[in-house]
């Protein structure tokens, strides 16, 4: 894995820079049964907007990150959750 939280870091870099400067690239799960092997069992999303508000919500509430929240860009590519090798591509 990294060794620094992704959307730790991107939440980070807004700092100090113009709205939508930086981009976090989240892999989109539309399977509900990769979702379901990846998220927590009360957390899943039916759509790529559903997912990036939560994102939000999670960076405002959990992390203490409004201001940066508001200001990062998340964008999101087509993946898939491979059994075989426990990872997402």
């Amino acid at each position: 894995g990294t060794a620094v939280n992704p959307l730790a870091r991107a939440l980070y870099l807004t700092r100090g820079r113009p709205k939508g400067y930086i981009t976090l690239m989240v892999p989109w799960l539309e399977k509900k049964e990769d979702q379901a092997k990846v998220y927590s069992k009360d957390v899943s999303f039916a759509s790529m907007e559903e997912q990036a508000d939560w994102i939000r919500r999670y960076s405002e509430e959990r992390v203490n990150c409004k201001e940066e929240a508001a200001n990062l860009q998340i964008r999101f590519y087509p993946a898939l959750y491979h059994d075989m090798f426990g990872s997402i591509f």
